[in-house]
């Protein structure tokens, strides 16, 4: 096998790979997202939490569903 067709066919097989890797990563079919906060607020959360009986991830979402919610109106308004 010559230089170049071997080039060529690494080439190829590389891009290949790529496409398969940039498919894969377009395919989200996850209903959920990470989110990073700061390790003091996630302490907060995580006391609010335990106080309240309910997990760190439900008493979160109710905060971002409220704030947008208030955000919504203010913009209708």
């Amino acid at each position: 096998m010559s230089l170049e067709i071997l080039s060529n066919t690494l080439r190829g097989n590389l891009r290949k790979e790529f496409i398969i890797k940039m498919k894969n990563r377009q395919i989200d079919t996850k209903l959920t997202k990470q989110v990073r906060i700061d390790t003091g607020l996630h302490q907060l959360l995580k006391i609010k939490s335990a106080k309240a009986g309910v997990p760190i991830k439900t008493l979160l979402e109710g905060y971002i569903a409220e704030g947008l919610k208030d955000e919504t109106a203010q913009n209708s308004s």
